[in-house]
């Protein structure tokens, strides 16, 4: 298993590469929409209950509720 941290735990302007998605019941479909190991991922926006977020993911924008990426493990990048 990678070492990281869930994707839900980003803060909106943070950005990280992903690791692993862990087996759930949509993990195929995030695979399909561009969420894959290596791929660079940006946090953008957030609703205002906190509950879904907006990601940009190779080049494009994708909307995912929490829970979903609370099973999507990054390396956060690091800004000195």
């Amino acid at each position: 298993m990678a070492k990281g941290k869930a994707l839900a735990d980003l803060k909106v302007g943070s950005s990280g590469k992903i690791l692993e998605i862990k087996d759930f019941k949509n993990k195929l479909r995030l695979e399909e929409l561009g969420f894959t190991p290596s791929t660079k991922i940006f946090v953008l926006h957030e609703n205002i209950g906190k509950t879904v977020y907006a990601y940009g993911v190779k080049g494009t924008v994708i909307a995912l509720r929490k829970d979903d990426v609370k099973n999507i493990l990054v390396e956060e990048d690091k800004y000195v």
